[in-house]
């Protein structure tokens, strides 16, 4: 394994984790979205389930550009909890 791949991995798993935080930061309070923001929500937590089998089949494979696709979704997701929870997702 090389040292671009090692760091690529730490990147990558840095970002599921701040985006599996956020994600149960949102099920601990979905209860409380309205009808649009719970459909868009259904929506980001079946991405969200995608990723994860992705990143999981294929691990060896992460190229910088889906570690970038994932740190931008992460953001889209924990800015979404911020607008519905009072929740800081902190930066990362």
């Amino acid at each position: 394994m090389t040292q671009k791949h090692d760091d690529g991995s730490n990147a990558l798993t840095a970002t599921m984790t701040s985006l599996l935080a956020a994600r149960d930061e949102m099920r601990l309070h979905a209860h409380l979205l309205g009808m649009d923001a719970r459909e868009k929500w259904d929506r980001i937590e079946k991405a969200i389930f995608d990723l994860e089998t992705s990143v999981g089949s294929g691990a060896e494979t992460i190229s910088e550009d889906f570690i970038d696709a994932v740190h931008e979704f992460t953001d889209t997701v924990k800015g979404f909890v911020a607008q519905h929870v009072h929740f800081n997702p902190g930066a990362g």
